[in-house]
Order: C-alpha cells, then sequence, then structure tokens
C-alpha cells in the first residue's frame, strides 16, 4: 500500500518503473546474471561444514537470506538443502529476468513497530556483485520499500539477503547493527507459491 508516501520519484508497482532523475549514476535496467549451479556450489562450500551434501538448519545460521526462504528449497522436505534443490530454486530466478520487484517490509520489534530505523539489505555472500545492497528508512509504522542502490527502477533485486538495522529511536540488541552477525534475512520474490513472499513482508527483531 503506497497511499501514504512517494517512493523515490514513482509510486511504485508489483513490477518496478523506471526512474528518472534520483541521482547522477547511470540506471541499471538489466536483469542480474544468475549461475544456479555456480551459487549452489558456492553455498556448499561456504555452509556444509560436516561435508554431507546438505546444508542442514544448524548451517543455515550462516545465511539468514537462505534461512527465511528454505522451505521452499527443500522440495524433499528432509531438512537440508541439496546442490540440486538449490540449483533448481535459482534457475527460477534466472528464469523470471526481472529488473526489480516493489516489495513492502514492516520491521517489529517486541510486537511493535519500529519507527525511523535504517535498513540496508545485503545480498547473500554467494550474490555478492550480482545484486546490489538496497536501503530505506521505516516510517512511524514501521514500514518501508526498500530500493536498490544504483538501480533506475523502484524496488530491488529479487533474491536473499541479510537484513542490517540502525535503529536510533528504538533500542535494539546490538547483532543486527552489523551484516556479519545479523541472524535476520530475507527473500525477495514475486513467485505466488508463499504467502511470506508477496504483500507485506513482516521481519521481527527478536532479543535471542
Amino acid at each position: 500500500m503506497l497511499g501514504h508516501r512517494t517512493l523515490h520519484c514513482v509510486a511504485g508497482s508489483l513490477i518496478a518503473l523506471p526512474l528518472m532523475g534520483c541521482g547522477t549514476k547511470s540506471p541499471d535496467f538489466t536483469a542480474p546474471t544468475w549461475k544456479p549451479a555456480k551459487f549452489a556450489e558456492a553455498v556448499l562450500a561456504e555452509l556444509d561444514a560436516d561435508g554431507n551434501g546438505l546444508i542442514d538448519e544448524q548451517e543455515l545460521v550462516g545465511a539468514p537470506g537462505l534461512t527465511f526462504g528454505a522451505k521452499l528449497i527443500d522440495a524433499d522436505r528432509d531438512g537440508g538443502l541439496s546442490a540440486d534443490e538449490l540449483t533448481k530454486r535459482f534457475e527460477i530466478y534466472r528464469d523470471m529476468q526481472l529488473v526489480t520487484e516493489l516489495k513492502e517490509m514492516v520491521l517489529v520489534y517486541k510486537r511493535r513497530p519500529v519507527r525511523m530505523a535504517n535498513v540496508r539489505l545485503v545480498p547473500e555472500f554467494f550474490l555478492d556483485g550480482v545484486l546490489e545492497p538496497a536501503t530505506d528508512t521505516t516510517t512511524d509504522d514501521g514500514s518501508f520499500f526498500p530500493q536498490a542502490e544504483g538501480v533506475g527502477a523502484a524496488g530491488l533485486r529479487v533474491g536473499y539477503y541479510r537484513v542490517v538495522v540502525d535503529s536510533p529511536k528504538v533500542t535494539v540488541p546490538e547483532k543486527y547493527s552489523s551484516e556479519a552477525t545479523t541472524p535476520l534475512g530475507v527473500e525477495v520474490s514475486p513467485i505466488a507459491d508463499d504467502p511470506s513472499t508477496y504483500s507485506r513482508i513482516f521481519l521481527t527483531i527478536e532479543d535471542e
């Protein structure tokens, strides 16, 4: 719902519209290059601590963005993410060829909205250099619309992100202030097979 605010020069739609005059950097209207098998290999190399070819729940802690979307990746419901499952999920994003996706998110802590917080979405390690970080500041109701840096279209790239929070108005656990320690992640997706990936996405900060 965009009624009460304007997002970075134009009101957004589900599939991003071009933004003109929002900065001096040349806009990038092209879809990012996804390399599904390569990304899956990178995930296994980084997270598969026991070398069994599966990323389990404990190992997923190292990638909070993947944790958010793990249920959709785990096709056989065995509790682990294989290279084949990761590759097939990443192929969906490669084939969609979307430039950006407009998403409303809401930041919550102790069942209350976190207002005036600076939120930065940082691509997961295997998407570094493929997706741009995205930022925005929450309103009084905790809502925000992340905008990709250097992209001339409303919204952000689809994919997996760590969520970093700088909150001058509400004191939140310090671990959320760094991309190296934040346990909060999100999958940005237009795919309508999970209600949490469309409409509002609620991101909850927890003490533990």
